[in-house]
């Protein structure tokens, strides 16, 4: 009766696995904010040195544009089924850090794309194949900084099984888009363990494996 507990026992451990990992919250491996000037739709100036500045406008009379792009590596994630995958951050007015007041009423919104990265940053993430549109937010209050989350679980998945790297990039949108500054990106990724679950077949035949002897031994005692 023991050994048909114990095969009972290790079959269910089968059957369950190992359990979900923790989520785990990932910073940028890439940062860069990216400048079209004259306003083309190619980038003429990348900048990774002096990111801290995360600059976003967009300027129609000016003729020029910034974007930001950042990058977050996923290798550890191969192979996974992720069950969540959320970006969180902040952008705030310039003016916020000291940088002029106030002056009223602006247009402040942004597109937000996901985009299959390379771990390095380019003048070509200012725009890539493979984009996928995921989000607008906006500033609906210039007199604080705004936080945000996104459900990035979809388009993450989709874009695992070509590279590891997932950027995301911050577009500006309107004709005047007053600069803004794009604060504290993270994801947060939740996925199972990194090994297969065993199909059912295979559960069965481990469940025989473990049961098989135990009945040969209760036939073998029979007069």
């Amino acid at each position: 009766m023991r050994a048909v507990t114990a095969g009972l026992l290790f079959v269910g451990l089968v059957i369950a696995g190992p359990s979900e990992a923790p989520a785990e919250v990932l910073v940028p491996a890439v940062n860069a904010t990216l400048t079209d000037d004259p306003m083309d739709g190619i980038a003429d100036r990348l900048n990774v040195d002096e990111y801290h500045d995360g600059i976003l406008a967009r300027s129609v009379e000016r003729n020029k544009q910034t974007r930001v792009v950042s990058e977050f590596d996923l290798s550890a994630y191969a192979g996974r089924s992720l069950s969540g995958a959320a970006l969180d951050f902040q952008i705030a007015p310039d003016y916020e850090f000291g940088e002029g007041e106030s002056p009223g009423p602006q247009f402040r919104a942004f597109d937000l794309y996901l985009y299959p990265g390379d771990g390095s940053a380019q003048l070509g993430d200012f725009s890539t194949p493979g984009d996928r549109y995921v989000d607008t937010v906006a500033l609906e209050s210039l007199t604080q900084i705004a936080s945000f989350t996104v459900d990035l679980l979809e388009p993450v998945q989709e874009i695992l099984p070509q590279t590891p790297f997932v950027g995301v990039r911050v577009v500006p949108l309107g004709a005047e888009n007053y600069p803004s500054i794009f604060l504290n990106p993270t994801l947060t990724v939740a996925a199972g363990p990194p090994s297969e679950v065993p199909e059912l077949s295979s559960l069965v035949m481990l469940g025989v494996a473990a049961l098989g002897p135990v009945v040969l031994g209760r036939r073998r005692r029979r007069p």
